[in-house]
């Protein structure tokens, strides 16, 4: 699935001129070998679709039954975080990153990415996929198996009010048509973290049973804002939910400076791959040359740079975005063909990747905004 993102440096800069705020609210993350899906123009939103006709029934695996799992009295059972309750769900864990089969009616996991994947899930039962990444999902990867997308991007810091009112109104509707499959990019954070308000509203999970479910799918402690709503989440009153509109669309708006840094989180695990490689160009991604990797990524934070809205955030945003660039030129120099600096390009890398961290958990990991 790997494709070349070559663009010319002119292009680049089009491309950077074209994002907008947002990127420490959504920022992707980059999860395999190959670079993600590359982000549609959000200029024109698809309106909701309306759900696909699912396959016959005989052209699907039947699943074997789930087994019940003791839960709250009068409640949904609630399987344990991980279990593959049918011989179908432990399928889908070969075919989809992460993924873990919480209770019959929810499972989380990573973005299906194959059209191998969403087979998997069909086969499992799934009729129908949350995503909470920034990334525009494969809706027609997924409609081909008759199961249904609803895109409700989310951020590291957590999750505001208004959208938890509408995540858990979208899972009481499509709790209705069949198991829910809930997924971000990595399948470890925010995820989870949408995925604990889709347990509660489908199976009536207790706190306890959400922070460890998180823990389990691997979501990291620096993320607060995460944790915060399965320690809190509940329920919502009747009227609450009635009074709250759930669009339910298949593509959401996402800021424009997250679609930036989808394109910046690509380009940086390609050069991880370069990385591994010995600072060469990977043996299965010859269409990687290192050098130009690094400046298109320099590229990036410099037009990122240019931005009204960042002349708008501290001083210390700024400063970390001048320091990525920086790094990243480095980068380039120390990986320019003929003149290889394996030290140099180290440490050129070290310095982007601490710069990176450090503006990640000022700015984007646990800033909660309601």
């Amino acid at each position: 699935m790997s494709h070349r993102f070559a663009p010319s440096l002119a292009l680049t800069a089009l491309l950077g001129l074209a994002v907008g705020a947002g990127f420490f609210l959504f920022p992707g993350c980059a999860r395999r070998a190959c670079c993600p899906p590359a982000v549609p123009s959000t200029a024109a939103v698809a309106p909701p679709m309306p759900m696909p006709t699912p396959a016959p029934a005989a052209s699907q695996p039947k699943a074997a039954p789930v087994a019940p799992v003791a839960g709250e009295p009068g409640k949904a059972p609630a399987a344990v975080a991980g279990d593959a309750a049918t011989e179908a769900d432990a399928a889908a864990q070969t075919h989809v990153h992460n993924y873990f089969r919480l209770s019959p009616r929810v499972a989380s996991g990573a973005s299906p990415e194959s059209e191998a994947d969403f087979e998997a899930l069909a086969a499992a039962g799934i009729k129908s996929i949350v995503t909470v990444d920034g990334a525009q999902p494969d809706v027609e990867g997924a409609r081909k198996h008759g199961i249904r997308y609803v895109h409700v991007p989310i951020g590291y810091d957590g999750i505001p009010d208004a959208t938890r009112l509408e995540l858990a109104k979208t899972f009481e509707e499509l709790g209705k048509l069949g198991p829910v499959f809930v997924h971000c990019h990595h399948g470890k954070h925010r995820g989870p973290a949408a995925c604990a308000i889709a347990r509660v509203m489908l199976d009536g999970a207790t706190h306890e049973q959400l922070v460890a479910e998180m823990k389990r799918a691997g979501t990291a402690p620096k993320y607060k804002g995460l944790y915060e709503v399965a320690e809190t989440f509940e329920r919502p009153s009747a009227d609450a939910l009635a009074a709250t509109v759930a669009p339910m669309r298949e593509t959401a708006p996402t800021p424009a400076m997250q679609q930036s840094m989808v394109l910046v989180d690509a380009t940086w695990e390609r050069l991880k791959q370069v990385k591994d490689a010995g600072w060469k160009t990977p043996a299965d991604h010859p269409d990687v040359e290192p050098s130009h990797e690094a400046t298109i990524l320099a590229e990036h934070f410099r037009e990122l740079a240019r931005l009204e809205s960042v002349a708008k955030e501290p001083d210390a945003f700024r400063g970390h975005l001048k320091e990525s660039e920086e790094a990243a030129w480095a980068l380039a120099k120390a990986l320019e063909k003929g003149a290889l600096d394996a030290d140099a390009a180290k440490k050129a890398f070290e310095r982007g990747a601490a710069s990176c961290t450090a503006c990640h958990a000022a700015f984007r990991d646990n800033t909660h905004r309601r």
